[in-house]
This record gives C-alpha cells, structure tokens and sequence, in this order.
C-alpha cells in the first residue's frame, strides 16, 4: 500500500452564497486575501453556494486527496435554507459518501459578534441624529430569519439610540416607502449583506429619493468586520487542532 506523503493536515474552505455581480467577487476574493495572510501555513480554499464557482461538491473532490480534513467556514449572516440545506446536510452527504472528515464551523453571528462593531462604523457617516434605521436582508421564508431580522434591527436601533426602525426583505421597499412621511427623514440605511450585489444595490436604489440618507457598505468592507471574521476563523480554527 502506498502512502501519500504530500497529504497535508488541513485545509480552510471559505463558502459564499455566489453572485453574478462581480463587485461580490472582488470582496469576496478580498476577504479571503486578508483571511490568507492570517493563515500562513495553512491552505485557504473558496466555494459557492450557487452561480459561481467552484460549487462545494467541486471544491471538495478536487482537493479530497490532498488534505486530512476541512474546516468549513460558511460566509453567510442568517440561519436560512442555504446554511441548513445546501451546507449542513450537504456536508454530512459528502463526508459520508467520500469518507473524509469536514467540520462544519460557526457562522459569524449579526447580534453576538456584529452588533457592538457598528457604532464605530456609522459615526464618521452622519453626525446628525437619525429619525429613522431601515435594515432589509435577502428573503427568506424562514421564520428564524425574520426573527433575527427583527431582533437584530431593534438592538441596533436601542444601541444607536434611533427611535423608529423598520426591517423588511430586499424587493419589499415598495411597502416600506410608504410608510415614511417625510422627504425630509434622517434616514440611516442598512442593507444586511457581507458582500456587494445585485440586491444590495436595488435595496439603496429604492431609497435614493431621500435627501438625509446615510448608507452603510456591505460588511465585509469594513476593516472592524473583516478582522472580526479573521479572528474568529482563527479561534475556531485553533481550538479544534
């Protein structure tokens, strides 16, 4: 029997929703150039859950011979289908079938690891008092998510001390428009993506319209975020050797 001295322990696998928005791909590619310096020794692999590529089966098979295992990071902010569908189940599938060992690690979470970064990010937008936080998301049927919409968008709005606040689905900015009285609303507007794309840019088109409107970027382009993830891939990481 011969025995492949050139397997290596380990690898990182960064998985990200896909998007045919090539601004996605660069931050993307960003963040895993920044996640890539932290991890000097150890190989730092990407897949997608859909549109782009390699998919997560492809990533997989190609490099299952050359690492003893994986440590999966999925870069995605809400508990919807695709983390338990198209990640979690898939993964035991593979791993099953191929026999190889991926370990599944903790998404970043909005309200424990997100949250308390975000005054830091939004006082050099507007030294005004904001009337109103909108926040909006991918849709999801998933309960869990419009749970974690809300509650993260109230927290913020208690922490920021913004009195009104409204959170929707990216595609209902119709709705939310009406609700707004004034042109004249200071407006704080936080799409809740980690990456730039199609639906973060139609959410900020629809309120456009507003005069005092402070935007907030895709997290990722935030060096707080992007070193937030880094560490906690580290953490992760590290206390599984």
């Amino acid at each position: 029997m011969t025995i492949n001295s050139n397997i290596k322990e380990h690898a990182i696998i960064l998985c990200g929703h896909g998007s045919r928005n090539p601004n996605y791909t660069k931050d993307f590619l960003s963040l895993k150039s920044k996640i890539k310096k932290k991890f000097k020794d150890t190989d730092v692999l990407d897949c997608f859950i859909e549109i782009n590529e390699p998919t997560v089966d492809l990533c997989i098979n190609e490099n299952i011979k050359k690492y003893k295992r994986f440590f999966f990071f999925p870069l995605l902010l809400f508990e919807g289908k695709h983390l338990q569908k198209d990640i979690q189940n898939k993964l035991k599938i593979i791993s099953e079938k191929r026999k190889v060992e991926i370990i599944l690690l903790d998404k970043i979470s909005l309200i424990h690891d997100i949250l308390f970064l975000l005054p830091g990010v939004i006082q050099p937008l507007n030294k005004k008092d904001y009337d109103l936080l909108i926040t909006s998301c991918s849709y999801s049927k998933s309960n869990r998510v419009i749970k974690e919409l809300e509650n993260y968008t109230k927290k913020l709005s208690n922490l920021l001390k913004i009195k009104n606040q409204i959170f929707h689905f990216a595609g209902d900015e119709k709705d939310v428009l009406k609700k707004i009285d004034c042109i004249e609303t200071n407006i704080l507007l936080h799409p809740i993506f980690l990456f730039d794309g199609f639906l973060y840019n139609r959410n900020i088109e629809r309120f456009s319209i507003y005069k005092n409107l402070s935007i907030l970027s895709p997290l990722s382009q935030y060096n707080s975020v992007s070193s937030l993830i880094s560490r906690k891939l580290i953490n992760s990481v590290y206390s599984l050797y």
